[in-house]
């Protein structure tokens, strides 16, 4: 309103001054007329809520209310009406736009042609929606007519009624009526806003309403706070009532006469209570699920089964809902029906497109989310029915979609069938004909299916790969299509990973004079011939795009064939050998010089991708001759193919270093680096990569004439090293630093650089920890605050943290001498930078911490000056249990303090201790999973806390020996808890964090028991737990699922406790599973893990007779 003011009053002023441009008179009075158009529906709808259409909202009503609460607004009605009024309007300037236009046509005047004018300007001037566009046309229009033809002619009088033509204002009018009926109908039927509330019994018996808010969390900003709102809604009509709330929304799904839209928004919902990608809510999901009464279930089921087939948007909403009840249901042997009435919705002749496309998306899910062994029992019906929507017969290509799919989840199910060869060559032909199939989504699932298939049946393959697979992977790498041509790339590039692992599984077969539980059929090899020319003529594929070769618009982690085709070269190269460079050498050959800079860049890409696996002395003939052509390539005039090239050197430093540390090679590489340091980003990006493979490689090399813990006198990178360290520097102060992880690459090699440093290259790595110490100082000096925005506090955090890590290795090269000398300053700084980031930047606060450990490791027990300044920050860390990052390098450091300053962090071991205990309260284990107090964003560091708590204890037990005893009560319960910990075998990333759990638990108590076998007393109060943890030891050993790692953390702790109490815990030693851990463990390879098992024998057989 204000703003319409405004507009009238610049107009009365032009007006009065008789300096009005009839054009901009009307643009004024135009945008009065819109400006006031949409003031006055905001003015209608702003009472009953701020939100608009753009969210999706769904209500629903749970037990037949019909009204909201009094002090709520429904403001579907005052929305309606805002629009209604607003599109009458517009109705009835259609009229008059309608009349004006037959009047113009008989010739009326020229009004109607510099209203075109005045439209056309509007619409490149001010306006761009067309609705808005049209309008403007009719009110400037009309203005115009009104302000100077109406006075003088009294135009519509004329027409209306002299010349007797009143039939085009009523029909344009109409017209525009209806326009505004039907929109307004359609906003009304559309989802809006409405508002609701939880509802209690009302005392005198009334009805109890639940109106449930469906939100779309994608909306805009505008809405979060009612997206929030409504999220918290539907969150607490859940924890409150969800058998009412899961019942009216599957009766909303089945109800085929609610709109499309408002089914979708129920299905998902119910959804999202059933399951949870996260699998540590996924438990509390489906212990919600069967809370709810049984018939209630059952009748949820029957409504999302009856929903299959009546949706009219894919993919099925209740395909997905079926799926999350079958993950709850099937692995307890309820709901049997589930799989009989999907299946047989797929087979039924009668059964329409939707009706089978929805059951094979349920059954694709079934099969995904499942374990095979539930669905063991139901394989042959389940795979039957995805393979009678594969046939060729059927005509829909979307079921065969979705079958394929489906086909793709159930592979790993489906082993008993691929055993037998009747119901395998069907399963192959229906896949093989999928990928002749005029749909390319249907192609490329079935490409994918028979990557899968090559993986998990290599053994059967033999017979399908002459006559199909070989056929059908060649053509699919010869496509047209990208997405077509990658999955015939990856079917090789799997074929390769199998027969790189039988070719390991062999050699170890053959160190024990065995032979391998399956053979190579050298697939890869046979192919080679065929398959590579397709390869290296794929690696020049480039998209037309890249032409012009421009980093900032070049997406590096997009997967496209040429890169695809990079990759599987380098597996054939493993997997087949010298055969590989006698049939890539031409390429490299006619295509090093080419004109086209696409197969320059293909030439260096094969050349780099054959330098791994061919016999060596063959690729040193190789790198002689290719070297100087790749060299030159770092002058060309393509970005593409100066990236590639030093790429290809980094492949060149890391596989074949015996050349470039050749003088005559050396002395033309180093002054390629330091310039190529200079160029792109993403080119200097692989420079660096290129100078830490050499300084790597070099190092290696030298350690075949010195031990592993003397560092060498001199190397060949000495005489560079200085000037390569002072490159590396002004790489990381460039300004596009940040770009293609330069910086990060620049630190990365000035680390290795440190790493690999021999002795006399030592005044330059003192140099550069004064060069570190002082940029950390500048920057603690300029303070996140003074950064300008959040991206430069990002570069900003991680330039500290980077420069952290550089000193962390820098201090580790020094001497004890001179790290003392320097030790107060370098912890002064590492205060003020923890002090500083403890509390906004945890990659900082992380870093600086384990820069504190080298010190301590470093100068032991003279670290306790620092101690009491130190301490207050280690214990703040470790309370941040929320930032498990910070957390676990806190607890690195508590580990650390006790194997350095062993006697003296008895008196500070309280503290320690509690901030420990705590965290294991906040890591408590049950029902399988974590139960987090908190909200820990990284699941992995999650369980990595608890596992680097826990075996830290055996630390600090060591360091106070005797007086550990006050804490062995809590310590030893904790051990015990964490043992008790049940492993779903069916998750292999549980299975590997209990067993690294197990471990630490069996590890620690052996320190702790080493560290009290001199106290009778806490060898009594360790007997009960001895006991138990042989128990668990015993329980361990025939888990298949052990591993070797443990099984001889296992021995150790046995030997211990059976030379301890000997006799206490003979009879506890005499269980079955501890001599089957005893005679796996002898035959173990490991010469350390057999030394210990032998000790253990050993010690047991005092004990009791052992077989």
């Amino acid at each position: 309103w204000i703003t319409c003011v405004s507009l009238l009053l610049e107009l009365i002023i032009r007006q009065s001054n008789k300096a009005t441009d009839p054009v901009n008179l009307i643009l004024y009075l135009s945008n009065v007329s819109i400006l006031a158009e949409h003031s006055l529906l905001t003015l209608i709808v702003a009472p009953a809520a701020t939100l608009e259409n753009r969210a999706l909202y769904t209500a629903m009503q749970l037990n037949s209310a019909n009204s909201l609460p009094e002090n709520e607004y429904d403001n579907k009605l005052a929305r309606c009406l805002s629009n209604g009024i607003v599109k009458c309007l517009g109705g009835l300037s259609i009229g008059l736009l309608t009349t004006v236009i037959m009047a113009k046509c008989m010739s009326l005047g020229q009004p109607l042609f510099s209203s075109l004018s005045v439209y056309f300007k509007c619409v490149f001037e001010s306006v761009s929606d067309a609705r808005a566009s049209l309008k403007m046309f009719a009110i400037s229009l009309l203005t115009k007519l009104f302000l100077r033809e109406i006075g003088r002619r009294y135009f519509l009088s004329i027409v209306m009624f002299n010349l007797g033509r009143t039939w085009p204002m009523w029909l344009g009018t109409g017209v525009g009526l209806g326009i505004a009926y039907s929109d307004c109908d359609y906003d009304y039927r559309k989802g809006t806003v409405i508002r609701g509330k939880l509802i209690k019994k009302k005392p005198d018996g009334g009805t109890e309403t639940n109106r449930v808010i469906v939100v779309d969390a994608d909306g805009p900003v505008s809405h979060r706070e009612d997206q929030l709102h409504s999220i918290h809604f539907l969150e607490e009509a859940c924890k409150t009532d969800v058998i009412s709330f899961t019942s009216g929304l599957s009766g909303i799904l089945a109800n085929p006469g609610e709109d499309p839209y408002i089914r979708q928004a129920a299905g998902l919902q119910l959804k999202n209570v059933l399951v949870s990608k996260d699998a540590q809510l996924k438990q509390q999901c489906i212990k919600r699920w069967l809370s709810i009464p049984e018939n209630v279930r059952t009748d949820i089921k029957t409504n999302v089964l009856n929903t299959i087939g009546t949706e009219t948007t894919r993919p099925s909403i209740a395909a997905q809902c079926i799926a999350a009840i079958a993950f709850a249901e099937l692995p307890r042997n309820s709901w049997p029906e589930c799989v009989f009435r999907l299946t047989n919705n797929v087979t039924n002749a009668n059964s329409s497109e939707i009706l089978k496309a929805s059951s094979l998306e349920a059954l694709g899910y079934m099969c995904q989310d499942i374990h095979p062994s539930v669905l063991a029992d139901s394989s042959n019906v389940i795979l039957t029915a995805i393979v009678h929507g594969m046939r060729q017969e059927e005509t829909s290509n979307y079921v065969r979609l979705v079958a394929t799919e489906a086909l793709y989840n159930s592979l790993e199910f489906t082993r008993s069938n691929f055993e037998n060869e009747w119901e395998r060559n069907v399963i192959m032909e229906v896949v093989c004909n999928c990928t002749q199939s005029s749909s390319v989504q249907v192609k490329v699932l079935a490409l994918q299916c028979l990557v899968k298939i090559v993986s998990l049946y290599y053994d059967y393959m033999e017979v399908y790969m002459k006559e199909a697979l070989f056929s059908i992977s060649v053509e699919a790498m010869r496509s047209s299509d990208d997405e077509v041509v990658l999955q015939g790339i990856e079917f090789w590039s799997n074929v390769c990973d199998e027969e790189l692992d039988l070719a390991v599984e062999a050699t170890e077969a053959a160190e024990k004079g065995a032979l391998p539980a399956h053979q190579s059929r050298h697939y890869a090899k046979g192919a080679l011939t065929y398959v590579l020319p397709i390869l290296l003529e794929t690696l020049a594929r480039q998209l037309d795009s890249n032409l012009d070769f421009q980093e900032e618009n070049d997406d590096e982690e997009e997967w496209v064939p040429s890169k695809a085709a990079g990759v599987c070269i380098m597996l054939l190269a493993q997997c087949v050998g010298d055969d590989v460079v006698r049939l890539t050498l031409p390429f490299i050959a006619s295509n090093f010089q080419h004109k086209d800079w696409r197969r320059r860049d293909a030439a260096l890409m094969a050349f780099g991708s054959i330098l791994d696996g061919p016999d060596h002395d063959n690729l040193l003939l190789l790198v002689r001759e290719g070297f100087s052509v790749i060299v030159n390539a770092f002058k060309d005039e393509q970005t593409a193919v100066r990236d590639t090239a030093a790429w290809a050197i980094g492949r060149v430093c890391e596989f074949c270093c015996d050349i470039v540390s050749q003088k005559e090679f050396l002395d033309s590489l180093l002054p390629l680096l330091c310039d190529g340091l200079s160029q792109e980003p993403r080119v200097a990006a692989n420079i660096c990569w290129s100078i830490s493979n050499l300084a790597t490689s070099i190092h290696q090399d030298m350690l075949n004439f010195t031990s592993l813990t003397q560092a060498a006198e001199t190397s060949v990178l000495s005489g560079a090293f200085e000037n390569l360290v002072g490159e590396l520097f002004k790489v990381t102060d460039r300004r596009d630093a940040h770009q293609s992880n330069l910086r990060i690459a620049a630190y990365e090699a000035l680390m290795e650089l440190i790493k690999m440093s021999p002795v006399d290259c030592y005044k330059t790595v003192q140099s550069i920890v004064v060069g570190v110490t002082t940029r950390l100082d500048h920057l603690l000096g300029m303070g996140a605050a003074n950064v300008s925005n959040v991206g430069e506090v990002g570069h900003y955090d991680d330039l500290q943290a980077l420069l952290c890590a550089t000193l962390q290795t820098a201090l580790r090269r020094l001497e004890l001498s001179d790290l003392i000398e320097m030790s107060d300053g370098i912890m002064v700084l590492l205060l003020r930078l923890i002090g500083a980031n403890i509390n906004r930047s945890s990659v900082v606060t992380e870093e600086a911490l384990m820069a504190c450990t080298v010190l301590i490791e470093a100068i032991g027990k003279e670290f306790l000056k620092y101690f009491g300044a130190f301490k207050p920050y280690v214990i703040q860390a470790l309370t941040k249990t929320s930032d498990t990052q910070v957390c676990i390098a806190a607890v690195g450091v508590v580990d650390d303090l006790s194997r350095n300053l062993e006697k003296e962090i008895v008196p500070h071991m309280p503290d320690f201790m509690a901030c420990l205990v705590a965290i294991l309260r906040v890591m408590a284990v049950a029902d399988f999973v974590l139960l987090r107090l908190c909200r820990i964003k990284n699941p992995e560091s999650d369980k990595n806390l608890k596992c680097v708590v826990i075996s830290v204890f055996g630390d600090m037990a060591l360091a106070a020996e005797t007086e550990f005893v006050p804490f062995l009560p809590t310590v030893v319960q904790a051990l015990m808890e964490a043992l008790a910990i049940e492993v779903d075998v069916t998750d292999f990333d549980q299975v590997d964090y209990v067993n690294s759990l197990r471990q630490n638990c069996i590890e620690s108590f052996t320190s702790i028991l080493q560290s009290l076998r001199s106290s009778d007393e806490a060898v009594r109060m360790l007997h009960p737990y001895a006991t138990e943890v042989i128990n668990y030891i015993a329980k361990f050993s025939q888990c298949p699922e052990i591993s070797h790692e443990m099984m001889t953390a296992c021995a150790g702790t046995l030997g211990d406790l059976a030379q301890v109490y000997r006799s206490g815990v003979a009879d506890a030693l005499k269980k079955p599973g501890i001599l089957e851990l005893l005679r796996k463990g002898r035959s173990m390879r490991d010469e350390k893990a057999a030394s210990i098992f032998n000790w253990t024998y050993s010690a047991l057989s005092q004990l009791m007779p052992i077989d």
